[in-house]
């Protein structure tokens, strides 16, 4: 049986991203949810999460610009979930 995590993994790859972001949180496609949650806006403290970029330091971040530049946190990057 196909999993969620699997369908959102192949999405990701399909269309050029390598993992998703929210705020305060990313993740690359080779460990996605990391937090437990499903990434999906559920009411109770989930943002929900977009398609990302990591980077080498695999900070995961909003644009294919930042990831290139790949300068952390400030640069607008998010860190693995714990």
């Amino acid at each position: 049986m196909i999993t969620v995590k699997a369908i959102v993994r192949k999405w990701l790859e399909d269309n050029g991203y390598s993992g998703l972001i929210t705020d305060g949180c990313g993740c690359t496609s080779d460990d996605l949810f990391p937090c437990g949650g499903d990434g999906v806006i559920d009411g109770e403290g989930c943002p929900g999460c977009f398609p990302g970029y990591a980077g080498k330091s695999g900070y995961v971040y909003g644009t294919k610009k930042q990831s290139d530049e790949d300068i952390g946190i400030d640069g607008g990057g998010q860190e693995s979930c714990p």
